[in-house]
């Protein structure tokens, strides 16, 4: 594992000045096997209304560089470090970067983003069992109730009663499928690909590792509970 104290500011603004002040065409990352799972996501994640693969870690620490660009450092739960990622209103031309024309919820402006992962990509995201256990630690009644289908994704979902509602689990074998599907929801979920859904109750779209996560409601502890757990919303409704 990295932690923060092995980078030193200058080597933080050496990142900073060649990627605003030339474009990043190319990075040395500790861990070669792991950055390349993510450079071969980039495109996808350019086409997705995302931060990047959007885990969310047991902390976070926010460092504004400049006016325009800022780095947020994320660390799991034994403070080593698990994502580093530099985010600027900058406009920037390489296609390193991922754009964000309408930012996301949370960062709602056009941004361009470039993350450096220091754990495996996969193993930094939650699976099934770890979103029950953390929704569990967060004082929710959990228990798996059933399959779901949904026509719009390839996979069987899993649903999981919590407390009084419901999530459908839509969990891939694989990061690349899981991100193309989630691109094909538009940012209001009225639509997936080609197929116009008309929901039962406002619709909530996560998406952490290899999963896409729904839920249908408006209950605000709980939407508040999945933004810590899962992540932020990627569509709406």
């Amino acid at each position: 594992m990295v932690s923060k104290s092995v980078f030193s500011t200058g080597i933080v603004m050496f990142f900073i000045g060649a990627a605003l002040g030339y474009g990043i065409s190319y990075l040395t990352y500790p861990d070669v096997e792991a950055s390349q799972k993510y450079q071969d996501l980039q495109a996808e994640t350019g086409k997705f209304r995302s931060h990047g693969l959007p885990c969310i870690p047991a902390f976070r620490e926010t460092i504004w560089i400049t006016p325009d660009t800022f780095i947020i450092y994320n660390y799991d739960e034994e403070k080593d470090l698990i994502m580093m990622g530099i985010k600027t209103t900058e406009k920037q031309d390489t296609t390193f970067w991922a754009h964000l024309p309408e930012g996301r919820p949370g960062l709602e402006f056009e941004f361009w983003a470039i993350h450096i992962w220091f754990q495996d990509v996969e193993e930094a995201c939650l699976n099934l069992d770890s979103l029950i256990e953390k929704l569990q630690e967060e004082g929710l009644a959990v228990e798996k109730a059933g399959d779901v289908d949904q026509p719009f994704f390839s996979v069987k979902g899993q649903i999981i009663q919590v407390n009084d509602d419901v999530l459908q689990v839509f969990e891939y074998d694989d990061l690349p499928t899981t991100m193309m599907e989630a691109a094909l929801v538009s940012p209001n979920a009225t639509s997936v690909g080609n197929i116009q859904v008309e929901w039962l109750d406002t619709p909530h779209f996560y998406h952490n590792g290899k999963m896409i996560i729904i839920y249908l409601g408006n209950d605000e502890d709980l939407k508040r509970t999945l933004e810590k757990t899962i992540g932020y919303t990627f569509a709406r409704g």
